[in-house]
């Protein structure tokens, strides 16, 4: 999805062009390839590069602002099978929507498989970046990190979650409601709590960093044109600022002798005493921050937008989740927090985000590339070759799911996991801030249903897959008290 932002900013003939600079070069080398690796690899999946340059792309988009925005993936799927090659911004792939080789894909990393990621996403995450990182700087890197969303952690931050959702939840009575705007409002302070806490002035710095975040973001989800005016340039001043500003607050914490923080950034600052490593340099702490924050922000905050719609369009999904959790206030004295154990009572709330994810999973698909020639069941895929792992097509595959596009939360009764659902990812990368982001999500469902009785479109609204998962006008609602 990243790379779609920046069709906005142009129109055709802008895009053509930066597709023609940006990718030829790439698309052309291909082009002349391909008879060779169809002669030297007879097995290669079929599929379709497309027009010359611009590939698939096109078909691609004009599904996403369709109705039908799947319909690109479940098309080529029927016709070519579950691995096809395609030919998407100018970069030819194979697309995966293959629960086995899925599987096989994202857990068989080095010497088979390696990350990838768009050129705007590198530059925005930093190559110190967890998605960045190969080996055992990866493996050290990923212990750290989820050492500060391991449940002992995060049991310390349910009643923090709660007061920022009954925050903003409270500002909801008596108005007009914008759903998008104050689900990422919650999302990123959640994010910020967890990650860098700001410390002194945190109101005003954490304002100035959050607009800076934000245009880092959103050229995160550009084409790499590094000119005046473009998102990516934003992006790129904006990545500077906050460098600026992490570095500040790592200085300051290294000169304070006052009260330890419990955030991720005071654990990389301590991570030669946690590993016995060596101390992480500050260009590598920047970069595993900011990325943290890029990896948690959109995509908790587009779910939990969704989730209030799907709620809201099912009222005995909403009955349910209220008998739920006024259970569990029932076993609480009045003005009590919620703790970790009533989160992990929530076994109806965890069923709605199962659904919600599986419907509207705010990751298309998860980028990789072999290291070498590869074969999986007599399928031969050749070393350098992009391989996507198409998420929401296996979520919505009705051979998988029955009636794949209704939300139904009973389909998640005594469900096992299993690679028909990865909507976190799969093996050594899977994510890491779940655990976190699944609490986040349950804790404001449950201050949303124990606040309010039922809450009502404001104006007609739908979901939208372009440029990115969302809601066409931002979910505006009007809620109703109990």
């Amino acid at each position: 999805m990243s790379q779609w932002g920046i069709l906005l900013e142009g129109g055709a003939i802008i895009f053509f062009v930066a597709v023609l600079f940006t990718y030829g070069a790439a698309g052309l080398k291909w082009l002349r390839l391909t008879p060779a690796l169809r002669k030297r690899y007879r097995k290669l999946p079929k599929g379709s590069l497309g027009w010359p340059l611009v590939g698939e792309t096109f078909a691609f988009q004009h599904c996403l602002m369709s109705t039908t925005p799947h319909s690109f993936v479940d098309e080529r799927r029927r016709r070519y099978g579950d691995l096809f090659l395609t030919h998407l911004f100018g970069t030819p792939l194979l697309a995966s929507t293959d629960p086995d080789m899925n599987k096989f894909i994202l857990t068989k990393e080095e010497p088979l498989f390696t990350s990838t990621l768009p050129k705007s996403i590198s530059m925005a995450v930093g190559e110190n970046a967890l998605l960045m990182l190969r080996g055992d700087r990866h493996k050290r890197m990923r212990r750290l990190v989820l050492s500060v969303f391991s449940p002992e952690v995060l049991k310390h931050k349910t009643g923090s979650i709660q007061a920022s959702a009954t925050s903003i939840l409270k500002t909801w009575k008596g108005r007009k409601v914008l759903v998008a705007d104050d689900a990422r409002e919650y999302t990123f302070y959640v994010a910020m709590n967890a990650i860098i806490d700001m410390g002194q002035d945190r109101d005003e710095r954490s304002e100035v960093f959050r607009n800076r975040f934000l245009q880092l973001r959103a050229g995160a989800r550009a084409l790499p044109i590094d000119l005046p005016g473009t998102a990516f340039r934003k992006a790129v001043q904006a990545r500077k600022h906050l460098k600026t500003m992490v570095e500040t607050v790592i200085d300051e914490r290294k000169r304070s002798s006052g009260p330890q923080y419990d955030d991720l950034l005071a654990k990389l600052l301590r991570a030669s005493e946690s590993d016995g490593g060596e101390p992480l340099k500050n260009e590598e702490i920047v970069d595993v921050v900011l990325s943290s924050l890029l990896a948690g922000f959109d995509t908790s905050a587009n779910t939990l937008l969704f989730l209030v719609y799907y709620i809201g369009q099912h009222p005995q999904v909403l009955h349910d989740l209220k008998v739920e959790h006024q259970e569990i206030l029932k076993d609480k004295p009045a003005d009590e927090p919620l703790s970790y154990s009533d989160y992990k009572r929530m076994k109806l709330t965890q069923s709605t985000i199962n659904e919600t994810l599986r419907l509207a999973n705010p990751v298309l698909s998860l980028h990789r590339r072999t290291l070498q020639d590869v074969e999986y069941n007599g399928r031969m895929v050749p070393a350098n070759c992009p391989v996507q792992v198409w998420l929401r097509s296996l979520h919505t595959d009705p051979d998988l799911y029955p009636q794949p596009y209704n939300f139904d939360v009973d389909r998640w009764k005594g469900k096992a996991s299993t690679n028909n659902f990865i909507p976190f990812g799969l093996g050594p990368r899977l994510c890491v801030g779940m655990d976190l982001a699944r609490m986040e999500l349950s804790i404001f469902v449950h201050c949303l249903v124990t606040m309010y009785r039922t809450w009502e479109l404001a104006e007609e609204d739908a979901p939208r897959f372009f440029p990115e998962p969302g809601m066409k006008k931002g979910l505006p609602i009007f809620v109703h008290d109990l």
